[in-house]
């Protein structure tokens, strides 16, 4: 047990370079974590040392996959948004579908302790309770129910060999 009763649980915690993600952000862990019960999420001391001054102390949080959230430093959303669209791709659909994600997007501000406040409608997206666990992906944190997450995991079960295979080399 932590502080104030925070659970911290580091598991694989390690910074690597990432393919064609920029070096300061490049989250590849997994812990878990107790949000308080005011439901922020304490940044842990290695995304915010990976912070650039154009980041604000902010974190752009969105719905994801699975039913997780992503959360990404400021100027990694700056950067995907910016690259995200290919240029075939009609400016109605374009239009739409940042329309939809900025909706569902929503900047959130370190306070002074280094937390972060989840909003409600995203708590409910992710059916979140008080324990989480948060998995470093390339430029981005997931913020996934804990019990939602080791479901997924048992569900998905990926050939190590394969994987390293078609990303890696």
């Amino acid at each position: 047990m932590g502080q104030k009763g925070l659970k911290w649980d580091m598991r694989q915690l390690k910074w690597s370079k990432c393919k064609g993600v920029s070096a300061l952000h490049c989250f590849n862990w997994k812990y878990n974590f107790s949000l308080d019960e005011k439901f922020r999420l304490q940044i842990p001391s290695e995304v915010r040392n990976s912070l650039q001054d154009n980041d604000n102390r902010t974190f752009v949080i969105t719905k994801g996959f699975h039913d997780c959230l992503f959360a990404f430093p400021k100027s990694a959303w700056e950067s995907r948004i910016a690259s995200s669209f290919p240029d075939d791709l009609p400016t109605e659909v374009k239009y739409e579908r940042l329309q939809a994600l900025s909706s569902w997007s929503v900047n959130c501000v370190m306070d002074s302790q280094y937390r972060v406040k989840i909003p409600d409608e995203l708590i409910q997206f992710a059916s979140l309770e008080r324990k989480v666990t948060i998995a470093g992906v390339s430029d981005r944190l997931e913020i996934w129910n804990s019990d939602s997450y080791t479901k997924h995991h048992q569900e998905f079960v990926l050939d190590p060999k394969e994987i390293v295979k078609d990303i890696l080399l």
